[in-house]
């Protein structure tokens, strides 16, 4: 798929969410007895205006990304929930011809894309049970004026007395809300958009680690490793082998 070094692999009870820059590409099925995908093409920019307003619900790895939908390349793979697996067959079995076969479709496409995001908002929701909804806009405040300065992050306490938060507070509601803590979801940012800027094939190892704020290039290649099993530049000769 144009934009991506490497194969999108997608299993039997899985659902994904991909975007590229040219809509053409090569599809691979296994040999089996019986293959059914339903696959619906859509617009980015009608993605990004059906669910712009529930992009803070949604777990920290697809925010940025979303918003990028329609210039970069994402692709995502979720479990297929019952509800979506139901939707699934209707579409498969759909009972109309002509037009009504039309709005029947488009109808449930709608819905598909409604249980879609739903469920990845509900996977977040379910942490911020005990939340105040004003204290969850001030945790996403916080999160945004952490990833913005990612270079030079503030300390918990100024971000905590940016958004009115105690520091505790500020603490413990980063790891009932996203699960994690606040600079280990520095971290797992920084590393996400450095995995990203490789897959791009666009930036030098040592350009990616300065981005992300990594001064010495050994340091940042053994917290790349730790996190997804190889070093940056073992990364890129897989990428590159794959491409190939």
């Amino acid at each position: 798929m144009p934009g991506f070094k490497r194969p999108l692999e997608i299993a039997f009870g899985q659902t994904s969410l991909a975007t590229v820059p040219d809509v053409s590409g090569t599809l691979s099925l296994k040999k089996q007895n019986n293959i059914r995908v339903v696959e619906l093409v859509i617009e980015p920019a009608l993605v990004i205006a059906l669910v712009s307003d529930r992009l803070k619900t949604l777990p920290i790895p697809w925010q940025q990304p979303l918003k990028a939908l329609a210039s970069q390349p994402f692709y995502q793979t979720t479990k297929t929930s019952p509800k979506i697996s139901q939707v699934l067959k209707d579409l498969l079995q759909c009972p109309y011809q002509g037009t009504l076969r039309q709005l029947y479709l488009e109808g449930k496409s709608l819905e598909l894309i409604a249980l879609y995001f739903a469920d990845l908002s509900s996977s977040v929701a379910g942490k911020t049970k005990g939340l105040r909804k004003q204290d969850i806009d001030c945790l996403q405040q916080a999160q945004h004026i952490l990833f913005e300065n990612m270079e030079n992050p503030p300390s918990i306490a100024a971000i905590a007395k940016q958004v009115g938060l105690s520091e505790r507070r500020l603490q413990q509601g980063f790891r009932q809300h996203f699960g994690t803590t606040v600079f280990a979801a520095l971290h797992d940012y920084r590393m996400a958009q450095a995995q990203l800027m490789l897959e791009r094939g666009r930036m030098s190892v040592e350009a990616i680690a300065h981005t992300v704020s990594y001064s010495h290039r050994g340091y940042f290649a053994a917290t790349f490793k730790r996190k997804f099993g190889s070093t940056p530049r073992d990364y890129l000769k897989q990428l590159n082998k794959i491409a190939l």
